[in-house]
């Protein structure tokens, strides 16, 4: 005898299914065949997707010349030389990283983005209590930047600057810059620590692990992900929950 209620079984289970998978537990998982790894670029606006395994073809200590970028809009990171950072494997949760030496590493996107309105996400971790760490940049040291000075982490222009008093982390955390339209967020592992009302303008950022020529990050960068427009809640969760799960941030210390 058929049993007269199993498809609503299976639909209740599908449902229960995608709504775990939706607040990121299921991320890396193709669950029962539902849905594939879950990507950023599934919520509108991703238009800069840098993550640490997506690059191939490197070993552990190469120089990395080109960072691509996964969102689908060509905006890679490249770098020549001796200013190249390096691959770095198994570094978080058993992911690459991208390591900068805050002495002449760091990285520039083919076309700036911008500040405001957007929400950038960062995998970071510092090998160093630096004063000064910029994750994202521009030219000049006046300019614009996201990271650490002065012990004090900044989502800065000079048209607005938004900061928190904070040492810097020697753990793996996710930093997240929220800009609306007329203000901002800085949150760290999906929590918020500081908001103000601000306006940068048609502030930009062109680098990566640098604020200027004389300012660049000592860390790993394992992942950023950039949104050209202000995320709503619901949608901020579901990236940093992506984020947390791949990299189990809120434990993960850096390699000794």
């Amino acid at each position: 005898m058929k049993w007269p209620y199993k498809k609503y079984f299976i639909l209740i289970f599908i449902s229960i299914t995608m709504f775990f998978e939706g607040c990121g537990y299921f991320e890396e998982t193709n669950f029962l065949g539902l849905h594939a790894v879950w990507q950023c670029t599934e919520i509108s606006g991703c238009t800069l997707w840098l993550k640490a395994d997506g690059i191939s073809g490197l070993n552990n200590g190469d120089p990395v010349d080109t960072w691509p970028d996964d969102s689908g809009n060509g905006n890679n990171a490249t770098q020549i030389g001796v200013d190249r950072p390096t691959y770095q494997t198994g570094v978080i949760n058993s992911l690459p990283a991208i390591y900068f030496d805050g002495t002449t590493y760091y990285m520039t996107l083919t076309s700036a983005v911008v500040m405001q309105p957007a929400t950038v996400f960062v995998v970071v971790s510092y090998t160093a209590a630096v004063v000064n760490a910029p994750l994202l940049g521009n030219t000049n040291i006046n300019s614009e930047y996201f990271g650490y000075y002065s012990n004090t982490i900044y989502y800065y222009s000079t048209a607005a600057s938004l900061n928190l008093a904070r040492p810097n982390p020697l753990a793996f955390e996710i930093i997240t810059g929220f800009a609306p339209a007329g203000s901002g967020t800085i949150r760290i592992n999906a929590s918020d620590y500081v908001t103000g009302n601000f306006n940068w303008g048609a502030s930009s950022f062109l680098y990566i692990g640098r604020r200027s020529d004389v300012e660049l990050l000592e860390g790993y960068i394992a992942e950023i992900v950039y949104y050209n427009r202000a995320l709503d809640a619901a949608e901020i969760q579901l990236v940093e929950n992506y984020l947390n799960n791949r990299g189990n941030c809120k434990t993960q210390n850096i390699l000794s």
